[in-house]
Formats: C-alpha cells, structure tokens, sequence
C-alpha cells in the first residue's frame, strides 16, 4: 500500500518528494525488496534535482506517515524565510549552517539501498568518522567540540546528521557500532552544547 501510494503522488500530481517518502518507509519495512530500493533511488535523485539536498535528506528523516507533513510545512518554511531576507551579511552570527551534504559522493558496487545516494556528510568531511575504524570518543568528542567552537557547523546541524545516520543504519547489524557511536555523540551534543 504505501508502494503504491507513492507512486501515486509522482504519478498523479508530480509531487517527487511525497513519493520518495513514502517509497523510502516501505524500503525500511522490506529492505530486501530491489523493486521498491530502485524506485526510491530513482525519486530522489529527482527531488535532488528539482528541490536540491536539502528535501533529499529530509526524506531520510521519516519515521512515520505523519512525519510527511511536518517536514514538507518545515521544508516551505525554510524557503519562506530564504526569500523574505534581504541580502546583507550579518557579522553578528557565530554559526553558519554548512550545507548538510558536502560534493556528492556515491557509493558504487554497493547492496544498500543508498547506492546512488551521497555518501558523505559535511561533518564527515571535517574529520569525523564513527565505528570499528573511525576515531574513539576523546577525539570525536574533541573534534566536535572544535567545530562547533570554530563555528564550522552548527548544533543543529550536527544533531540532524546523527539522527539521520542512526535512522537509515539503526537496523543494519553491521553498523551497531557506529550507531552505539552515533547514539552517546548524539546525547553527549545535546548535553554540552
């Protein structure tokens, strides 16, 4: 049912991002199934196209049918207020919001249903990395703290990419670790910042 529910909002109304969201819950109920993997690649990678990084990675922030809504009224918000804004620079502001996606980075030869996806976080980018081959939690926690204290991502902005990653990777077995990482990074930001 929300397979097709999806295809229907591409279908009948031309809405991309609706479709991929519900294509991306049904993947996350039979992750097994390449038909429904394929066709969620293939909506985002439009609604990349058509709305940029920002609406693709909000489709990975979905939980739940009613989590479609309030991201889409967030999503047009956001746009709302980019426009309203005069175009002056503020000197004021310590932290600027770094894009969410660094240059696209895909995954080739891959099983996962991301295989077209962009692989890299902006915080990834800046150093961080999670899990049996990544940095302990002294330098992570030191990493992070550096960042935000230099202003080269802002809280926000680092609490969504961990929720996004323990969303999309929170069932995998082979990720436990990173996700464990994921999860303590993610109370020790929420706490200290």
């Amino acid at each position: 049912m929300l397979f097709e529910t999806g295809l229907l909002y591409e279908r009948l109304y031309k809405d991309y991002f609706r479709g991929a969201c519900y294509l991306y819950l049904v993947t996350l109920f039979e992750p097994s199934n390449k038909e429904y993997e394929k066709q969620y690649i293939r909506l985002c990678e439009i609604v990349r196209e058509k709305n940029g990084f920002e609406w693709e990675y909000y489709i990975t922030l979905i939980h739940d049918i009613s989590d479609i809504e309030k991201y889409i009224d967030e999503l047009l918000n956001k746009n709302n207020e980019k426009t309203k804004q005069p175009k002056t620079k503020s000197t004021t502001t310590k932290y600027v919001s770094k894009p969410v996606y660094s240059k696209v980075k895909t995954v080739k030869n891959s099983t996962s249903k991301f295989e077209e996806f962009n692989a890299e976080s902006y915080l990834h980018s800046l150093g961080y990395k999670v899990g049996s081959t990544g940095l302990n939690e002294y330098q992570r926690r030191s990493l992070l703290k550096r960042v935000l204290n230099e202003g080269k991502i802002s809280k926000y902005d680092v609490i969504e990419i961990l929720e996004r990653n323990i969303s999309m990777f929170g069932h995998r077995r082979d990720r436990q670790k990173a996700v464990s990482d994921w999860k303590n990074d993610l109370r020790y930001i929420k706490e200290n910042f």
